[in-house]
């Protein structure tokens, strides 16, 4: 499923923020579409989706005008019931940093409270989901929060750096930050 798709799909079946019925039916309709459980269980997120609706990195915002004018006469009695159904469309632009990590570009990865690790983008597995290669977790900075330094590989701050080591694979949730990792990762040196 792509992103595009699965934004689309966000925005059909969460309508209220925090409703478990909505969440419950989106995770239904990833295991309808075969998707691994994972993605599934990634609705049940701390965050609503719809939290995420008016942030200008992953929707466009649009606006419109009209005019119109008209007459009549009449009389009469009525009753009625309705109900309706809307689609739309916009165009917009903004950057507040990383909003999606590309495949094959590293990243340090900022998942909150010193758990950030870096690793390279092997593919998108849900939404806000990635499987990174060449991971590994960051232990100790030594010099407390200076991520950004780290991922820009300014002075000495990456060899300064504790570093675990992983061998496999991990899949990771893009939930706080990421910056992009310039130059090699620990583990391709």
């Amino acid at each position: 499923m792509t992103d595009a798709i699965a934004l689309h799909l966000f925005e059909a079946v969460i309508g209220e923020p925090g409703c478990i019925d909505h969440r419950l039916a989106l995770a239904d309709r990833f295991r309808d579409l075969n998707e691994p459980e994972y993605v599934a269980l990634e609705s049940f997120g701390p965050l609503p989706f719809s939290s995420w609706l008016n942030d200008s990195r992953f929707f466009g915002r649009g606006g419109g005008s009209g005019l119109g004018s008209g007459s009549g006469r009449g009389s009469g009695i009525g009753r009625g019931r309705g109900s309706g159904l809307g689609i739309g469309s916009g165009i917009g632009s903004g950057s507040h940093g990383v909003n999606r990590m590309e495949t094959g570009k590293a990243y340090l990865v900022h998942c909150g409270d010193w758990h950030t690790i870096c690793g390279r983008v092997v593919k998108q597995v849900g939404p806000f989901t990635y499987l990174l290669g060449c991971v590994s977790k960051i232990d100790d900075t030594t010099r407390g929060d200076n991520w950004e330094e780290l991922a820009a590989n300014v002075g000495d701050s990456r060899s300064a750096a504790k570093y675990k080591h992983y061998t496999t694979k991990a899949v990771v949730p893009l939930n706080v930050l990421a910056f992009e990792w310039v130059g090699k990762l620990p583990q391709e040196k």
